[in-house]
């Protein structure tokens, strides 16, 4: 590792999934970090390099362009057509797996267990 130091605008960002995550250190000493996500695409990435260049200019409150809140990513993303896809899947998903676990329950019902 080198000898560069960080600089105190500096983030984290990993991909889990289809989502990037940029972690923010803490705000002040002894405060807790956050994380926001990002969908894996290229609206997400623009979004993540606005963020930066925000937090570069010093705007780094929670809730600022340079340090923004899960809502607040979720708002920027509300006319992505791929995130609203891949949104709509999880909801989908999701419906499935409830309903998969009533057929489940109800199926015990009827073996007694």
């Amino acid at each position: 590792m080198s000898d560069y130091p960080i600089p105190s605008y500096a983030a984290h960002i990993w991909l889990a999934g289809d989502t990037l995550w940029l972690g923010f250190p803490p705000l002040t000493e002894g405060g807790s970090s956050h994380s926001v996500p990002y969908p894996a695409n290229e609206r997400g990435i623009t979004l993540i390099i606005e963020t930066l260049r925000e937090r570069r200019k010093g705007e780094r409150s929670l809730g600022s362009h340079g340090s923004p809140t899960k809502y607040q990513t979720e708002r920027a993303l509300v006319d992505d057509r791929k995130y609203n896809i891949l949104l709509r899947a999880l909801r989908e998903s999701k419906a499935a797996t409830e309903k998969e676990k009533q057929d489940a329950t109800a199926f015990l019902e009827e073996l007694g267990l």
